[in-house]
């Protein structure tokens, strides 16, 4: 049951949380801290990768009230709100996963990062090498195993690198990272997928080989991960029904009602029980990343309004995975952040 989940714990006050009373206005409003940006870099080995090194973007809370302006992609975007890498506020302090999108970047939905960041939160995103916006449209098998286990690595990297609790993490990502937080929160592969693979075609069974397909039937679940943020999935039929079906952590599945994506079919598959969908209205897939009303997608919502729903939900999500039971009116949809937010559950 969802109330029993979320008693197991609750967070501390300084992570931005008012009151019921004033429940909207705090998650949508930016949290109590100033926001810290750090690039750095994890690098790590398996039996799928070898020395495979990940550009990493960290957003944490601070308590700085002045310094350098941070930039985002190697300096290329400019974060003005961002402080670049101040003293980070004490911790240790609960962790947020994200994975990018299908040629992405690690800040490709920063203005959720940064929101989630000012209530408290550490952020970490790494650049999935190899399917990245410098590395073309190619999509080798290896990919679809390598962005879960970037996430993965990240996890036991960070606490050398910030004061922060991992054992407990929610994971949210968008479109190809919507999928591969899926598959880290316990999404398992349809066996007739993988055995119907022939090498040499295109996307997911390329360059299958028969380890790689026991990489995939044994699944990428990663226990630390007790909740996650799927903002417009795709790749649903690598799962199917029944692998979505076996998640078994509270799910928030974003979707918008201009993207003709795989909303439908995941939600036919997790709804019921903790999961909850945020249906927003006008939205198309590029909505839930920064480049709403930029990237031609067809959406129609004003580009302002989709974050400020997306912030408000996102963070409620990231809450209630953690353990507060008081924003759970808000994902049952009987506290309404917006006319454009449809909630399922």
């Amino acid at each position: 049951m969802l109330v029993l989940l979320l008693a197991c714990a609750a967070p501390s006050d300084d992570t931005g949380f008012v009151d019921e009373v004033d429940l909207v206005t705090s998650l949508v409003d930016p949290g109590p801290y100033r926001v810290g940006y750090r690039a750095s870099e994890v690098t790590y080995s398996d039996d799928v990768s070898t020395d495979r090194s990940l550009r990493l973007a960290l957003w944490f809370p601070t308590e700085a009230t002045s310094g350098g302006t941070a930039a985002y992609l190697g300096g290329a975007i400019a974060a003005p709100d961002v402080l670049d890498d101040p003293a980070p506020a004490p911790g240790p302090r609960p962790v947020v996963l994200f994975s990018h999108g299908h040629q992405g970047f690690a800040e490709n939905s920063a203005f959720l990062m940064e929101h989630l960041a000012s209530h408290g939160f550490v952020v970490a995103a790494p650049d999935h090498a190899g399917n990245t916006t410098f590395d073309g449209s190619v999509r080798p098998t290896e990919i679809y195993l390598q962005r879960t286990r970037d996430l993965t690595a990240v996890l036991d990297a960070l606490p050398e690198t910030l004061d922060v609790d991992t054992s407990a993490v929610v994971a949210t990502g968008h479109s190809f990272g919507g999928y591969s937080v899926l598959a880290l929160a316990g999404a398992t592969y349809d066996p007739a997928v993988i055995d119907a693979c022939t090498p040499d075609t295109s996307g997911f069974c390329s360059t299958m080989t028969p380890a790689l397909a026991g990489a995939f039937l044994a699944g990428e679940r990663d226990t630390r991960v007790v909740a996650a943020v799927a903002m417009a999935a795709g790749d649903y039929d690598l799962f199917g029904a029944a692998g979505v079906g076996a998640i078994e952590v509270p799910v928030l599945q974003m979707t918008g009602e201009m993207d003709p994506g795989d909303g439908d079919a995941y939600w036919a598959a997790l709804q019921g029980g903790a999961n909850r969908r945020l249906h927003v209205l006008g939205a198309g897939h590029q909505a839930f990343t920064d480049f709403s009303g930029v990237l031609e997608d067809g959406g129609t919502i004003d580009p302002e309004e989709g974050f400020r729903i997306i912030r408000a939900y996102g963070l409620a999500a990231v809450r209630a995975g953690l353990g507060d039971t008081r924003v759970a009116v808000v994902l049952d949809g009987e506290r309404p952040v917006a006319d454009a937010a449809v909630i399922s559950r």
